[in-house]
């Protein structure tokens, strides 16, 4: 083993939990003195530890980022008297991935290993390896907080962690694993010659100690009688490795003279699972000691991922007596953390829309789901509904898990837990992929002469199908899409259940996108993206709508006219790009232009009616900005306010038109309108101009954040729609009064403002709050170099 090198002062266990606990990060060269400080601990700790006999020892299960449950736990052990206490905690890996403070988590334990070195033993699970937290979220969630190179430091430091620990307690040796046996495990002779300084594969007994189950009676396909026989059998959840039944277990057992074993990896609602330990694994049990139960899972996770609700549980063994029992905590809760960043969300779009340019960018592409549901759903209530069941009758198998009969929910959220491995995921997604085909929609005959756009299908068998007809199959979307779409519905996909629910829908919209929706929203969406109607929502219905998206992309560039979907669409974006107000506008400005354009002697309506509805809607789009609807709205996260800084810097320059734009129009009327031109007609062009820009100029500068600044590009937009009308009617021009108006009355609000809040314009100049918030968060960052150990 190499030389220790030399001790560096680190940041103290009291510190690093403090600045978490206020969600401050921790400065590069401190996490990496951390990191590397603990890796060599545990370089010098063999693969099977053993933990000596002490006064009380603790077990914990999969913790899964969720710092802020983890220091529920620490209070109820004590953590802060460890050093005087006989006391040492063991952890059962599978700290990572989940919950949003991985980093957080694995910090700290690495600062309490490096404390208590001897009392602390960190065993590693299945997520502390590439694959799996590069899937699951610690890589972007590392990436996000300290840079992408602490994430390979984090990976380095995790193929030191021991394996497996060998428990000592007056009655017996426990042996403690993240996951399960393996056929290829006969002693703990067997572990000692594993080389776990590698990434996890994907067979071999390194694997099965992180990734096989205990086989239950419902547990796909097993029988519920006792089988007397070691059996193993794939582990169909999990992608990797088996099921291993009692008889394995009481085998193992017996054959190493334990007394139990103690495993995490499995979600409980209790926290606990006692397994093999009723009245008919009596014959099967060799054991001299029966006191225990021969398997516990312990999962110390509570609430997890924010939406089960389950309780939390760890093992506390006590010795003279031995003893030992379960305790169960319920979750804290936590803090929101931060909201991903825009930027890095419209990167990740970017790169969707490089392979995929026909899907709508970023979180429109579940309101054009959204809207293409309801649209066909309205088609096929309206024309299909004798024959509703028909886009139904070829779906079936739909996932690779599917829902056992007379599942308890408990089971079904075990089920739902159990993440596959990447690697068994991609191969599913690439069978759906095989399985399915574009074929012409059953319900196509429902609209006679219409373009209804393919569905996929699952063929009967692959087996089944000849070859030709494989070779047959159209190309709609190439591999190199279907590849992006299997990455995006891994994105979304978080537990690898192959399923989606509201929850990975709100989280892929939080964590890709930066912006956060209502469970309502989030609901609908779900409900939209069931492309087959049979309530669930999988890969292929993904599949399914991003084909319907490129289909009707095809359609729409293939034709020289607008169709009426494409009408309706345009229709569509236009409504939601644009509130109440904007309307009113558009509608006064499609009135002043039909009166200009169309010839008197062709006008139905009378131009009288024209300018007075074009009159209201001006009006009523004035008395919307006057009451203040825009200065109301609300920034929700970091993209928002850059977009409004750069609206404040669009309304800079907009203002530097002003001038140009209304000499234009001056010279324009002089030209073509020489003969009314008076003089008091160019003092009034002019008073109204200069008063317009100066109020312009002065509302810019004074206004507040999310105030009268992003009236910018109204106001320019009403004085040009005045001007315009001043060319249908010669009264017209009193309407150009609202203009200065409206800023005297927003530049009126600011002074009141200024005179009954002193130094408010100060505090709200941008500049000035860049500065407060840099010497804020400067302030902030916690000072740890006078209490250096």
């Amino acid at each position: 083993m190499s030389r220790r090198r030399e001790i560096k002062m680190l940041l103290t266990l009291v510190e690093v939990r403090a600045a978490f606990e206020q969600q401050i990060l921790l400065a590069v060269t401190d996490v990496l003195d951390i990191i590397h400080e603990a890796q060599f601990l545990m370089n010098l700790e063999p693969i099977v530890v053993s933990v000596l006999e002490r006064a009380s020892t603790y077990v914990f299960g999969d913790i899964h980022g969720q710092f802020y449950d983890l220091m529920q736990l620490m209070d109820a052990v004590g953590v802060t008297e460890l050093a005087e206490k006989d006391v040492q905690l063991v952890f059962l890996g599978d700290y990572v991935d989940r919950g949003a403070f991985s980093c957080e988590v694995m910090l700290y334990l690495f600062r309490l290993k490096i404390q208590f070195t001897n009392k602390v033993f960190l065993l590693r699970g299945n997520h502390e390896c590439e694959s799996i937290s590069s899937f699951y979220g610690f890589r972007s969630e590392c990436r996000g907080k300290y840079g992408i190179s602490i994430y390979y430091h984090f990976l380095s430091c995790f193929q030191s962690m021991p394996v497996a620990a060998l428990l000592a307690t007056s009655r017996g040796k426990i042996l403690c694993v993240h996951g399960g046996l393996s056929p290829e495990l006969k002693s703990i002779q067997d572990i000692q010659v594993i080389d776990r300084r590698r990434e996890i594969p994907t067979t071999g007994l390194l694997c099965d100690l992180l990734w096989s189950d205990p086989v239950t009676s419902k547990r796909h396909g097993m029988d519920a009688k006792v089988d007397t026989q070691v059996s193993w059998k794939p582990n169909q959840a999990r992608g990797c490795s088996y099921y291993f039944n009692a008889a394995a277990t009481f085998e193992f057992l017996g054959n190493n003279q334990l007394l139990s074993l103690i495993r995490a990896h499995e979600y409980d609602d209790e926290g606990f699972t006692f397994h093999f330990n009723s009245e008919e694994f009596e014959k099967l049990d060799n054991r001299d000691d029966k006191l225990m139960p021969p398997l516990i899972t312990v999962f110390s996770a509570p609430n997890y991922c924010d939406s089960y609700g389950n309780t939390a549980a760890y093992l506390l063994f006590r010795n003279k007596p031995f003893s030992w029992e379960i305790q169960q905590v319920n979750t804290v809760g936590h803090p929101p953390p931060p909201i991903a960043s825009a930027e890095r969300g419209s990167d990740m779009w970017r790169l969707f829309n490089e392979t995929l340019p026909f899907l709508p960018a970023s979180k429109k592409f579940f309101e054009e789901v959204l809207w293409l549901a309801q649209r066909q759903r309205a088609q096929m209530g309206l024309q299909c509904a004798p024959n509703s069941s028909a886009g139904h009758d070829d779906v079936s198998n739909h996932s690779g898990v599917t829902l056992a009969e007379n599942e308890t929910l408990p089971e079904r959220r075990r089920r739902m837990s159990s993440e596959m491995h990447p690697q068994a995921i991609r191969k599913v997604l690439d069978d759906e992929v095989n399985k399915w085909e574009m074929v012409e929609d059953k319900t196509q005959h429902c609209f006679p002469g219409s373009k209804t756009p393919p569905r996929i299908h699952r063929r009967p068998s692959l087996s089944s199908v000849e070859e030709k007809q494989t070779n047959e199959r159209p190309n709609l979307l190439t591999t190199q899409e279907l590849d992006t779409i299997k990455l995006m519905f891994s994105l979304m996909d978080t537990d690898g259940s192959l399923e989606l629910n509201s929850a990975k829908v709100s989280q892929f919209v939080l964590n890709i996108l930066g912006e956060r929706i209502s469970t309502a929203d989030a609901n609908s969406y779900l409900d939209a993206l069931d492309y087959d109607r049979n309530g669930v929502v999988d890969f292929v219905d993904i599949l399914s709508w991003i084909a319907v998206m490129k289909a009707n992309h095809n359609n729409h560039h293939s034709s020289s006219f607008l169709s009426l979907s494409s009408l309706q669409i345009g229709a569509r974006l236009l409504t939601r790009e644009f509130n109440a107000t904007k309307i009113y506008l558009w509608l006064a400005f499609l009135c002043m232009l039909r009166d200009i354009i169309v010839p008197k002697q062709r006008k139905v309506i009378k131009s009288s009616y024209i300018r007075l509805l074009g009159s209201i809607s001006l009006v009523l789009y004035i008395l919307g900005l006057l009451s203040g609807e825009n200065t109301g709205r609300k920034r929700a996260n970091q993209s928002a306010k850059k977009a409004q800084r750069a609206s404040v810097s669009l309304s800079t320059r907009l203002q530097q038109w002003i001038v140009p734009i209304n000499v234009l129009y001056l010279l324009y009327c002089m030209v073509w309108h020489y003969n009314s031109v008076t003089l008091w007609t160019l003092v009034g062009y002019v008073f109204l101009t200069l008063s317009t820009y100066f109020c312009y100029s002065w509302v810019v500068g004074a206004a507040q954040e999310g105030g009268s600044s992003e009236y910018a590009m109204d106001i320019l937009i009403v004085t040009l729609f005045v001007q315009t009308g001043l060319l249908i009617s010669s009264y017209f021009w009193l309407v150009y009064l609202v203009i200065p108006g409206y800023l005297l009355y927003h530049g009126g609000r600011l002074l009141l403002n200024y005179v009954f809040t002193p130094n408010a314009t100060d505090e709200d100049d941008p500049n000035a709050l860049k500065k407060k918030e840099k010497a804020e968060r400067k302030a902030g960052r916690p000072k740890f170099k006078n209490n250096r150990r």
